[in-house]
């Protein structure tokens, strides 16, 4: 019987060996190494322990080196031979499948410490090891690391927002109670398409014995273009972009599906339900793909993503085009968009009209498919409720479209009390055509708790927790619109919500008609009268008109103090706009709203500065102070710690935050700015990499 040491240096030569042992990863090099010694086992009588030939050793090592590299193996170990360009596409193999999989990583770093706990195969790599030069007492301790390392990213991520792309996509409909419905394919749902729409049915023909099998999600050609890219670029970051309902969600979860059954771990950021805090949990994830959604939402969430992901991980984001967003120096999503990828609904619509036409026994004829394809070709939910239509009345009109929607929103929950159900509606509608999520109490004022959980069963809405406060909402804008102009279209159709809404429109003095803008008007002044403190959450996305009506309307004025009261920081360069260029000169011409403000207790800022880490925050309340000439101003900032903005840039990387409120402290004359240590910048200017940072800073 051959020795594991003679079989091994057959196979290839020790100096050979000793090469590719130099380059490649050790735990790489140890698995292909088992996994020779296994099938040498077997096939030229290797003398190899038994406990090497557990089940579970085997097991693990199959799943690791896949179905690639064991071919590879198998036939090297037949021929008793193999060249190092041999090997090292076996190493290639087996590095690229660990290093876009975690879960593979995991198990690779267990195979190792299985087999090195083993005397007898730690014995036959010592003996390797004399021309390998792996230490192997170095390298249990760094396998026992990196298992810690993997150990921790998948405990972070599991106890965070940061979900698998499986879990989206509802790959085990018994997950969760948002999986409601994922049992049976569908060609639309508002959450996007999930694993049995990918996945499909058979079905069999009628005039044959024949069976096909249907997908119910139309293949678009920029999934193909996008996961070339990650396979094959060296771009880490891809952005598609694309109008409302032009199909990015469907894309960017078509892509997740692709790369999953590619062997790839996937993880899936919906921004609108991101916190920032949560960047901290993203910075540990080291390896896979992260597809990030409605990256609009958030752009400078966005960007800390970009700047804070590691090197080793692709990020693949969705977002809609970007207007008045005023980048800073450092900003990388705005250079990125430039080579988005672009997204739009009319090279889809055809292919879905076509799937529709398949699932449905080709009720379609030639001139209406053209006649749909004219009419929502650009927006593909008008396009998908366009098509339900039809299926149910067999007619284009408009009447017809939006009686299929009243109708589809009145069967959503059986209930005696329609009014409950279609005031929930109604209401998500208003607000989230506008992409604003609504406290959940604020909503019970039109509905109950009953009709509340089984919309969210039946996955119609979505609940979100934010630091501790429940949000609800419904899937998409443009679902919210088509929701909304149906409520419009019929008079009778959620009249309690409707009198409701009426009822404050005559308190705040607004005109009782249900036009849009008053309507919309009314019920943000009354959410803003019950929760102040999210004003600055929503109203950078409240179109221009509405704002003025609210800066025109005395009981929204009225409700300023509590805003600043309440303020809370915000990211979205659009709230900057609205307090600088209309908030502001609003209460600098009212003097009675300007005494108010000045009466705010100067203890109230001075609280809010002090629990504030981020400097771009804090740079826009005194800016905001500043230009509102808050009367206490001065007496904020001295009342603050000699070090507090010292400590809280020591705690900073980013160059443009440190540069801004530097540049607003000057501005506002604060004493402190001159008295921070030196070395404080000194620090900063040695520990980065960037000469524009430094620049900047400088």
């Amino acid at each position: 019987m051959k020795s594991i040491k003679e079989f091994v240096f057959n196979i290839l030569p020790a100096d050979k060996w000793l090469k590719l042992s130099q380059v490649n990863n050790s735990s790489v090099v140890i698995a292909a190494l088992y996994s020779i010694i296994y099938f040498g086992a077997k096939l030229h009588g290797i003398n190899i322990p038994n406990g090497l030939l557990s089940a579970v050793s085997i097991d693990v090592a199959s799943s690791v080196i896949g179905n690639g590299a064991t071919s590879l193996i198998k036939n090297i170990v037949k021929k008793g031979k193999a060249s190092p360009e041999e090997i090292q596409e076996i190493l290639n193999e087996i590095s690229q499948r660990v290093d876009k999989n975690i879960e593979l990583s995991k198990k690779l770093l267990e195979l190792n410490k299985e087999l090195l706990k083993n005397e007898e195969f730690e014995k036959s790599i010592s003996q390797l090891n004399e021309s390998l030069h792996i230490d192997i007492n170095n390298f249990k301790n760094e396998v026992n690391e990196k298992l810690d390392e993997i150990k921790e990213e998948l405990r972070i991520i599991s106890s965070s927002n940061i979900e698998k792309m499986e879990t989206a996509l509802c790959k085990d409909p018994e997950s969760s109670s948002v999986c409601s419905g994922a049992n049976e394919p569908e060609l639309f749902r508002p959450t996007g398409p999930m694993w049995i729409d990918f996945k499909g049915i058979t079905k069999r023909k009628d005039s044959e014995k024949k069976s096909e099998k249907i997908v119910y999600v139309v293949k678009r050609e920029e999934v193909d273009e996008i996961i070339d890219k990650v396979k094959n670029s060296n771009e880490d970051i891809i952005i598609i972009k694309g109008k409302p309902a032009s199909g990015k969600s469907v894309v960017l979860r078509s892509i997740g599906y692709r790369l999953i059954n590619d062997g790839f771990t996937v993880y899936y950021i919906q921004l609108k339900f991101f916190q920032s805090v949560e960047v901290l949990e993203f910075n540990k994830i080291r390896r896979g793909i992260v597809i990030v959604d409605d990256a609009h939402l958030n752009i400078e969430l966005t960007e800390k993503l970009i700047r804070n992901k590691s090197k080793e991980i692709k990020l693949i984001i969705g977002t809609r085009d970007i207007k008045n967003y005023k980048p800073d120096s450092e900003a990388h999503f705005p250079e990125l968009l430039k080579s988005a990828i672009t997204i739009q609904a009319v090279d889809a619509a055809k292919k879905i009209i076509d799937k529709f036409n398949e699932i449905h026994n080709n009720i379609l004829d030639k001139s209406v498919k053209n006649e749909i394809f004219k009419k929502s070709g650009n927006n593909l939910w008008i396009l998908a409720w366009r098509l339900k239509a039809y299926e149910e009345y067999r007619e284009l009109s408009t009447e017809k479209f939006k009686e299929t929607v009243k109708n589809y929103i009145s069967g959503l929950i059986k209930t005696n009390t329609i009014g409950e159900l279609t005031g929930a509606i109604f209401i998500l509608s208003i607000f989230y055509k506008y992409e604003i999520p609504l406290r959940k109490p604020f909503v019970k004022n039109f509905t109950s708790e009953y009709i509340i959980n089984g919309l969210i069963r039946k996955n119609e809405i979505v609940q979100t927790t934010l630091k501790g406060k429940d949000y609800l909402s419904l899937h998409h804008s443009e679902i919210a619109k088509v929701y909304f102009e149906t409520f419009q279209y019929f008079a009778d159709f959620g009249y309690a919500a409707k009198k409701k809404v009426k009822e404050l429109a005559k308190k705040y003095g607004l005109d009782s008609s249900q036009s849009a803008p008053k309507t919309d008007a009314s019920l943000i002044i009354n959410y803003t009268e019950t929760f102040p403190e999210e004003f600055n959450r929503f109203i950078g996305k409240v179109p221009y008109e509405i704002q003025g009506t609210l800066l025109q309307n005395k009981y929204f004025l009225n409700l300023v103090p509590e805003i600043f009261k309440s303020y809370q920081p915000f990211d979205d360069f659009n709230i900057l706009l609205f307090y600088t260029e209309r908030l502001i000169p609003s209460i600098l011409k009212n003097e009675s709203l300007k005494s108010k403000i000045d009466e705010i207790c100067e203890s109230i800022f001075e609280e809010k500065i002090c629990k504030l880490d981020n400097l771009w925050n804090i740079s826009h309340l005194l800016w905001i102070l500043k230009k509102t000439k808050y009367k206490y101003l001065q007496e904020v900032l001295k009342s603050l710690r000699n070090k507090i903005f010292e400590e809280k840039i020591e705690k900073c990387d980013c160059a443009y935050s440190i540069a801004y409120i530097l540049e607003v402290l000057e501005d506002l004359k604060h004493s402190k700015v001159g008295r921070i240590h030196y070395v404080t910048f000194e620090k900063k200017i040695k520990e980065w990499n960037s000469v524009e940072k430094i620049a900047y800073l400088l």
